[in-house]
């Protein structure tokens, strides 16, 4: 099951000037960020604007040039220049080593900016500015250079051919240990020991390529048969199914891109001395989908949550999709199209990005009731329970937990517990083709009817009595009584008197010990600010009854999962 993304190396990113895009500034960026729209509108420039940033180049190999990467409008006058900003928020694990310790001045937070302009001879000269506490930081080029060695960036274009940078990193990989074995004056030592030392690192991308049902296995460099054929060495080879060793070369170009893609993450995000000393890495991929059929697309997908969410590896990935599938591996992406000659990127959760994908006929329809394929669902009532339930699931390490409102989930629909009754009745078929691990649920006020519910499991079929949730109200604190309808009742006392205090709404307190109370009306007009107050409310004790029905929920969501573990067991 998903659990929810911790990396957040860059925060926001503001691109001017480059390509299609003439400002754009990209904000509140998770550990994995997608990126869909048409061909052509510009997706892949802000990849390769990361690379320029990171690496100084727009794509492997080619510098920036201002005829083809300066963005132009021909109506209007432009300062030729290419400004790309990068804002940092430095993760709890991130070390700077010895000799660097001037950067934790910066703090966690800061930005980085560089600019390209053309110097008197038309060739295009960089210039850096460090950014901390919303002040320049005087003589910062260094710094910049010191903080940017610790990040490894990697750009994997669409057009990457699989087997060649499969050799590049054979060779990285033999180089490595091969200086650990040079004191073996034995040949044949080093070249076992290349050998086993390979399989130890391969072996988290082995175990990944057997499950994704290739027919190869144990996957290694393909070694060489003496200390000299070293020098020439590269690439990898696996088991075929016939026992014969197979180049990689031979393997499917799904297979191949799978394989490579798992090699890259266990290189990049080892953070120990052999590979360098290095804090934290960003992926930008273009179309990652490529080559693999739907089962390796999923299998890859949950990879990159699985990835992003490690908070050991430090990995955050920017990715440009077709697929609806790597999509939905995000929380949220950007839809980007073009209006005019300008590249414009539109934020949006994901099951909108999806629909927006489809209606344009970017990827192929995926029904609603399917999104989310990596996290249980919980269908709710209202958007503000849908936020609340959200924040405490996160403040209590569930968030793999995916409240959402039905008009959130397929924006025809309307909210309340009619709807949602009618929705389940209308798609009951296809809530069985969700993955059994991540199921849809249905969560319902504590005040809903018992015929509703009944109507509500019925509707639903199998285990419809355990995937629809009335929220107990047993869980709420004393103080609210029934006139508190709805999730408002599981709020803490405390944001109900502070918002009468302030006057957004009118409360009854009695004195002889009975429950607050208020008027229908008076609810419905403070709701809102009351969800805002919660929202800013971490202290468990103050969310006890929130954190109960989240509980109740997730129990309900990892039964089955629960069940089938004890069987085996």
């Amino acid at each position: 099951m998903r659990e929810e993304l911790t990396l957040k190396l860059i925060s926001s990113i503001r691109i001017q000037g480059f390509r299609s895009i003439a400002d754009e500034k990209l904000t509140s960026l998770d550990g994995h960020v997608v990126f869909t729209g048409k061909n052509s509108s510009g997706k892949s420039n802000v990849l390769r604007a990361l690379n320029l940033f990171f690496n100084g180049e727009t794509s492997p190999g080619e510098p920036v040039d201002f005829d083809v990467d300066l963005h132009f409008r021909p109506s209007r006058r432009q300062k030729k220049q290419i400004s790309i900003e990068v804002e940092f928020s430095l993760p709890s694990q991130f070390r700077f080593r010895s000799g660097l310790e001037s950067l934790q001045r910066l703090g966690s937070n800061f930005s980085i900016r560089k600019t390209w302009s053309l110097d008197r001879q038309r060739r295009p000269e960089e210039s850096v500015t460090l950014i901390a506490s919303g002040e320049e930081v005087q003589d910062g080029d260094r710094m910049v250079s010191d903080f940017l060695s610790l990040i490894v960036f990697r750009y994997i274009p669409n057009r990457t051919v699989p087997s060649e940078l499969l050799r590049d990193e054979s060779q990285a990989i033999a180089s490595v240990i091969f200086k650990r074995m040079r004191e073996s004056s034995q040949a044949a030592d080093v070249l076992r020991g290349l050998s086993e030392s390979a399989e130890r690192i391969l072996n988290s991308t082995a175990s990944a390529l057997a499950d994704s049902g290739a027919p190869i296995t144990r996957p290694n460099i393909a070694t060489a048969e003496s200390l000299g054929g070293m020098l020439r060495m590269s690439g990898f080879q696996a088991v075929g199914l016939n026992g014969v060793k197979v180049k990689d070369e031979n393997w499917g170009a799904g297979h191949q891109a799978f394989f490579l893609l798992h090699l890259l993450r266990d290189i990049d995000t080892d953070y120990t001395r052999q590979f360098g000393w290095r804090q934290a890495t960003v992926w930008a991929v273009e179309e990652p989908e490529s080559g693999l059929h739907h089962d390796l697309q999923t299998r890859l997908a949950k990879k990159f949550i699985d990835w992003t969410s490690d908070e050991s590896r430090r990995l955050q990935i920017f990715t440009t999709t077709h697929s609806p599938v790597v999509s939905m591996s995000a929380d949220r992406g950007y839809w980007v199209e073009v209006d005019d000659t300008t590249s414009v990127f539109h934020p949006m959760a994901t099951p909108a990005l999806v629909r927006a994908a489809e209606e344009q006929g970017v990827s192929t329809y995926l029904h609603p009731i399917l999104s989310y394929p990596f996290s249980p669902v919980v269908l709710v009532e209202g958007d503000l329970d849908e936020a609340v339930l959200n924040h405490v699931a996160n403040v209590i390490g569930r968030g793999i937990l995916k409240f959402v409102t039905l008009p959130n989930l397929q924006s025809d629909e309307s909210s309340g517990v009619d709807s949602l009754i009618s929705y389940i009745r209308k798609n009951s078929r296809l809530l069985s083709r969700r993955p059994k691990d991540c199921p849809l649920l249905v969560l319902v006020d504590w005040e809903v009817s018992e015929s509703k519910i009944n109507t509500l499991i019925q509707h639903y079929g199998e285990r419809g009595d355990r995937y629809v949730v009335r929220a107990d109200p047993s869980f709420c604190f004393n103080e609210l009584g029934p006139t508190f309808v709805g999730l408002e009742r599981f709020y803490c006392p405390h944001v109900i008197q502070a918002s009468h205090e302030a006057g957004e709404c009118a409360v009854a307190f009695p004195e002889n010990g009975n429950p607050w109370s208020i008027e229908r009306g008076q609810l419905m007009q403070a709701k809102g600010r009351w969800a805002q107050r919660m929202l800013k409310v971490n202290d468990v004790t103050r969310l006890s009854p929130l954190i109960k029905l989240v509980e109740q929920v997730y129990e309900a969501a990892t039964q089955a999962t629960n069940d089938q573990l004890r069987l085996i067991m």
